[in-house]
């Protein structure tokens, strides 16, 4: 598929965003022959490991509220972090410093697109993770060489933060914006000015489609 003109003139203007959805774990590998967790792969897993393998047909943030009534939520996002430990790019991915992105955004939990900057040597930019409001914004404002990484849903390095949950229930969905408003504002703000990539399994996503939405408005 080529690249339209248009979008590849925006990239090196440093105009657009890359947006990470889950599918953009296509192709990672795992220690131990574990396989990423894609889709509705995790639902099934949070099953098996809290809930006896139960409710496996119900929505991941369903099962997720049920495995922290029956544990704790830090031994569900412990749980979640250990599918994403030590998760290895392909070589694809490492494309990905070589552009310089106006922003990168993601609804994804793991580590890959720091690995993937740490991995690169000949990267135009430096990624500095943004998780909540409480993160430095402006800095990443001062400088092209600076890119700011922004982690709507949390990060697996932060799973015993409870002011800050990965977002994995019907819960953490409705009250996501009580310490990150800044930052979905931040991508309604760019999202005005800049052309957004998505990578990921489909527009079809509740998340994304929201997303869609608010920039739209």
């Amino acid at each position: 598929m080529s690249v339209p003109e248009a979008l590849i003139n925006r990239l090196t203007e440093g105009r657009v965003i890359l947006f990470l959805g889950a599918g953009a774990l296509q192709g990672t590998t795992l220690p131990r022959e574990k396989k990423p967790v894609l889709g509705e792969g995790l639902r099934e897993l949070i099953s098996d490991q809290f809930l006896d393998g139960e409710y496996k047909n119900e929505s991941l943030a369903f099962v997720a509220d049920l495995a922290v009534e029956a544990d704790s939520l830090f031994s569900v996002q412990d749980f979640v972090a250990s599918q994403f430990a030590d998760i290895a790019p392909a070589d694809f991915h490492l494309q990905i410093p070589q552009f310089n992105w106006r922003a990168i955004f993601t609804t994804n939990y793991d580590r890959l697109p720091e690995i993937v900057y740490e991995q690169c040597h000949d990267r135009l930019q430096s990624p500095r993770v943004i998780l909540s409001n409480s993160d430095n914004l402006d800095e990443t404002r001062r400088t092209n060489d600076i890119v700011p990484l922004v982690k709507l849903h949390g990060c697996i390095t932060r799973t015993h933060d409870s002011s800050l949950p990965l977002i994995l229930s019907t819960e953490q969905y409705i009250d996501y914006k009580k310490y990150r408003d800044r930052l979905f504002g931040y991508l309604y703000d760019l999202g005005h000015e800049n052309t957004i990539v998505f990578v990921g399994h489909s527009l079809q996503d509740q998340n994304i489609r929201e997303v869609i939405k608010q920039i739209g408005r």
